[in-house]
């Protein structure tokens, strides 16, 4: 018999799982690329509305 056949591996839960950290960092990546476009957004809404003179959202 060997060394091996003897040890145990301790096995231990994560603490946080895969699908939950992968949600923290979607809602993270989105929050910040929705605050670095909003300027764009906001030019390309004015635009629209100085050019077209009616509504920017079609309701």
């Amino acid at each position: 018999m060997t060394a091996f056949s003897q040890t145990k591996v301790a096995t231990t839960r994560p603490v946080m799982n895969y699908a939950t950290l992968k949600r923290g960092i979607d809602i993270v990546i989105s929050a910040l690329l929705l605050i670095l476009f909003a300027p764009l957004m906001l030019a390309i809404a004015l635009c629209i509305k100085a050019t077209d003179g009616g509504s920017i959202l079609f309701w």
